[in-house]
């Protein structure tokens, strides 16, 4: 049975399932968290009060799925459950899936092209690094803008709801929270990577003593110019490759070795935080919210549902790359299951798709 409560900021009449008693319910319309008293009254008829919630459309079609966007309750999803709805969603609405998908593709690798045609350009004129600086910073904000249209029209079409392929052009006004996730995004990541490899070069170089100067004069003996004026031929080609290589600076080497110790020490880390805000600009298109509070909420909803996420993720990128095998082709095929899947996802674990009726 479904309780009712209103928002205490924004007076939104709100209908949440009847287990969220004495639990704390987000109003999709102000962002508002308030907690529900655990004797709230049953809700009362449909018709009596105007409820804010999703637009059903075909949704009975797909699964027979209810389909609600009220306060943010948390669920945990079943692995097996969104693969199967998301490919019975996919399955029924391919066609449109693939027509927007497609789309979507050839407009991002359009950019890329147009912004590395304008860089080439400035190249040639002798103007290369503002040409290229411009050129790429107008891709970033085409793709997000694009991006943020690929999300309303996965949403719309994962819901059930009437979706055009010109709702890949809509994501106008998420552009700038959307790009406040990825910049925060891309500065958490630097951080990690930066003391995560920074500090084991830094130990590798300062621990490591310089090379022998001995070595250093017999290299520079045998690279002499007189000599190589006197002496070149094949063999002492590579005898002077092989002297070098000997007496490379041991202290490059050992920042090297350092940076790659790192990163095998935070590739788990940095894996899990690309999960824990995942789902950040789905909440920004799908909620309205900001790029902090997104990014707040996905580790929200995450919480409880990252490994299955991560072996989700895993399964869709292998699809996905098996599709980019077949001379990239068959990328065009599989991007359309794997979004609607992720969709499905997103959609359960804030509790916008319940279970199927049995």
């Amino acid at each position: 049975m479904a309780i009712e409560f209103v928002c205490p900021d924004c007076r939104a009449t709100l209908r949440v399932n009847d287990d969220a008693r004495g639990k704390k319910v987000q109003c999709p319309q102000c962002g508002k968290i308030s907690e529900l008293a655990s004797d709230v009254a049953p809700a009362s008829p449909p018709e009596a009060t105007p409820i804010l919630s999703l637009e059903r459309g075909d949704a009975a079609t797909l699964g027979e799925s209810h389909f609600t966007k009220g306060p943010i309750i948390p669920v945990r999803i079943n692995f097996g459950s969104v693969l199967s709805r998301g490919w019975q969603i996919a399955s029924q609405r391919y066609g449109l899936a693939l027509a927007g998908s497609t789309l979507f593709l050839l407009l991002s690798f359009g950019s890329g092209m147009i912004a590395n045609a304008f860089s080439e350009g400035g190249r040639l004129a002798g103007d290369p690094a503002s040409i290229f600086f411009a050129s790429h910073v107008a891709q970033i904000l085409f793709d997000t803008w694009l991006s943020g249209g690929a999300t309303i029209f996965f949403l719309k079409l994962t819901r059930g709801q009437i979706t055009q392929v010109r709702d890949l052009f809509s994501g106008g006004k998420y552009l700038w929270r959307i790009l406040g996730v990825n910049v925060l995004l891309v500065a958490l990541f630097s951080v990690v990577l930066f003391f995560g490899c920074g500090i084991p070069a830094l130990i590798g170089y300062l621990s490591t003593p310089d090379a022998d100067v001995g070595a250093e004069e017999r290299v520079t003996k045998v690279i002499a110019p007189e000599k190589l004026a006197a002496e070149i031929d094949h063999d002492l080609t590579h005898e002077v490759a092989v002297e070098q290589q000997r007496v490379q600076d041991p202290r490059t080497a050992a920042a090297m070795a350092g940076v790659g110790f790192g990163l095998l020490i935070i590739f788990v880390p940095l894996v899990m935080l690309g999960v824990i805000f995942s789902q950040a600009v789905l909440l920004v298109v799908d909620r309205g919210m900001g790029s902090l509070e997104a990014m707040r909420q996905s580790v929200r909803i995450t919480r409880g549902n990252r490994l299955t996420l991560f072996v989700l993720g895993l399964i869709l990128a292998f699809v996905a790359f098996l599709g980019a095998l077949a001379f990239g082709i068959g990328l065009f095929f599989v991007l359309p299951v794997c979004w609607i899947i992720g969709t499905t996802a997103f959609l359960t674990m804030t509790g916008q798709i319940s279970e199927p009726m049995r």
